[in-house]
């Protein structure tokens, strides 16, 4: 506590990067997961941290401090929780824009290795592309994944408040908030 207090009055950080969890923890440079499947570890990461901020500042183990006007102030568990959410909603926006990209981009890449295969009549780079991509599949980013991503979190929320983490788990909580059903 008191290293993290020098390093906010030495201005060198200072927020917890949510974004950069959430990130980290979805796995989010996981390739073999679908779209659908890597909303939901989003879902999971941010339900995560939720639980983890909550936890920690109902059991008094929570202290994050923020650089302020008159020097490094504590943060209140609400204050925190809209760090979250805010976060959470950039990185829905930049998940789903970048996935809608990966989609153009193996569509663009599979038309032009069509071409080249036609072209060549043989067995090439561009054919045995092809061939990958019709063995594997394709994966669709689904159709509203920003609000679905986005309702998938406000389900939590509901579920979280009736919670008690003495009974069940949070993967029990979870496992009915999904992207990918």
């Amino acid at each position: 506590m008191i290293q993290r207090r020098e390093q906010l009055k030495n201005e060198k950080i200072s927020l917890v990067d949510y974004g950069y969890e959430i990130s980290k923890r979805a796995g989010a440079g996981e390739s073999v997961l679908s779209t659908a499947g890597k909303a939901d570890g989003y879902v999971k990461a941010y339900a995560e941290l939720y639980d983890e901020i909550v936890q920690g500042y109902e059991d008094g183990t929570r202290e994050i401090y923020v650089a302020g006007e008159d020097g490094p102030r504590k943060l209140t568990k609400d204050e925190e929780l809209d760090a979250l959410d805010a976060a959470y909603k950039k990185t829905v926006d930049s998940f789903v824009t970048m996935e809608q990209t990966n989609q153009r981009a193996r569509t663009i890449i599979g038309e032009e290795a069509e071409k080249i295969a036609k072209i060549s009549r043989r067995e090439t780079k561009a054919a045995d592309f092809l061939k990958e991509q019709k063995a594997r599949g394709t994966d669709k980013v689904p159709e509203n994944l920003n609000e679905k991503m986005l309702s998938a979190v406000a389900s939590f929320k509901e579920k979280y408040a009736a919670f008690n983490p003495n009974v069940g788990t949070l993967s029990q909580l979870l496992a009915g908030i999904k992207i990918s059903q």
